[in-house]
């Protein structure tokens, strides 16, 4: 699918990067806390991911301590599916699965709720809100780091010949 969960487990390269000092300074720095780094997905294409914030997939009790942070390893082509984020989206209310009418245990394995409940609940949060997408035109090194609260997702790729190498 062009994206591969975990690689850290297997690659010490990876590890060594998911618990980059500089990264992690930077981490503690936005949030106030000391990071516990935990996962990481690699990619070599554009994901085309619909727009989401990852707090419907994973969160912190107490809310607001989760982030991510988007690592280019490659220059990033704008016809490649760069990643698109709304700024100014994570100050919003978060937007759990109960709030969509996605029941405990209807999301495991089947993405099908995801899809019909979450997405256009975003869409319509998207235009009620008015938020403009950006996008990140990342050069080879550059790091976007985002509150999981932001709404981002995967840019339609417009060029299939460019690739979009990355780790989150």
């Amino acid at each position: 699918p062009g994206r591969f969960l975990d690689p850290h487990q297997k690659v010490a390269e990876f590890c060594k990067l998911l618990r980059h000092p500089g990264l992690l300074h930077c981490v503690r720095t936005l949030i106030g806390r000391d990071p516990e780094p935990f996962q990481t997905i690699t990619s070599h294409k554009g994901s085309q991911q619909g727009e989401h914030s990852d707090s419907i997939h994973m969160t912190t009790f107490p809310l607001g301590y989760l982030s991510a942070a988007w690592i280019a390893f490659e220059d990033i082509h704008p016809d490649s599916g760069p990643l698109i984020y709304y700024p100014g989206s994570h100050r919003l209310p978060y937007l759990f699965s109960k709030d969509v009418g996605i029941a405990e245990g209807e999301f495991h394995g089947d993405y099908t709720p995801y899809h019909d409940k979450y997405e256009p609940a975003i869409k319509r949060l998207i235009e009620d809100k008015k938020l403009e997408p950006h996008y990140f035109h990342a050069k080879k090194g550059d790091v976007l780091i985002w509150h999981a609260n932001l709404i981002h997702g995967g840019s339609q790729r417009r060029n299939l010949q460019y690739s979009r190498k990355a780790v989150v």
